[in-house]
């Protein structure tokens, strides 16, 4: 079976998910017994071609091959359902990994979180995030990103925006311009807009950061954009 799972590895790594399952399917008729290695490799492929839903069937079968799943097989099937946007399918996973022996990772919840945030489900991401730290688990710039940007999708969600933003910095984690951008639609969309961004600058120190929020939505003649130049501090504003 080494033999197959090197190849089945392979597939995995070249996106030929397809050749993958061929390798899987054939390993009974070969008299090798599929092992662990072998269903988590083509459930990987499956993840990485964004075939969640033959992801999640492979998972489902694995009791009948008496094979049982590892992290990295949850985590995989997890994945594949964050990428396709199903977040019902990725909670169950993941709340049917914590009723298992396995303890779901700081990978694990990332994934939930992200399927969450593409569900537009921040309530479902927060939940998450916080468990995690009740869990004692790693948070990562992954964590933060993802869980902010579901956050800022609700109403008047710049405000947790902001306090998340902070907790990533002080976890010496650098945002990147995906978050600024959700926090900048957030400000925009809250109404009194520039008083909102004008707030959220004064909390930036990063220049690079900076750099990332202000074109967005501080247009160039507006009074935010002239009460930054005024207090920035001598040379700062000129990079805008």
């Amino acid at each position: 079976a080494i033999g197959t799972n090197a190849a089945i590895s392979a597939c995995e790594k070249g996106g030929q998910w397809q050749f993958a399952l061929d390798l899987l399917g054939n390993m009974p008729r070969t008299k090798l017994l599929p092992d662990v290695i072998s269903c988590s490799a083509a459930i990987s492929a499956c993840e990485k071609a964004n075939q969640w839903l033959i992801a999640l069937n492979l998972l489902r079968s694995m009791p009948e091959m008496t094979v049982s799943p590892s992290e990295i097989t949850w985590n995989a099937v997890i994945s594949a359902c964050e990428k396709s946007g199903i977040w019902r399918t990725a909670m169950t996973l993941l709340r049917q990994m914590l009723s298992s022996r396995l303890a779901p990772s700081a990978i694990s919840f990332d994934a939930a979180i992200s399927a969450c945030d593409k569900g537009r489900r921040w309530q479902l991401a927060l939940g998450l995030f916080e468990g995690m730290s009740q869990r004692g688990l790693a948070l990562t710039a992954v964590t933060f990103g993802a869980v902010l940007t579901a956050c800022t999708r609700r109403a008047q969600g710049w405000q947790r925006g902001v306090c998340l933003l902070g907790a990533m910095c002080g976890a010496n984690f650098e945002a990147g311009a995906h978050e600024y951008r959700a926090l900048a639609d957030a400000c925009h969309e809250a109404g009194g807009a520039e008083v909102a961004e004008l707030a959220l600058l004064h909390d930036l120190h990063d220049y690079a950061a900076v750099r990332l929020f202000v074109p967005f939505r501080v247009g160039t003649d507006s009074p935010a954009r002239l009460e930054w130049r005024r207090w920035a501090i001598p040379g700062f504003a000129a990079l805008f």
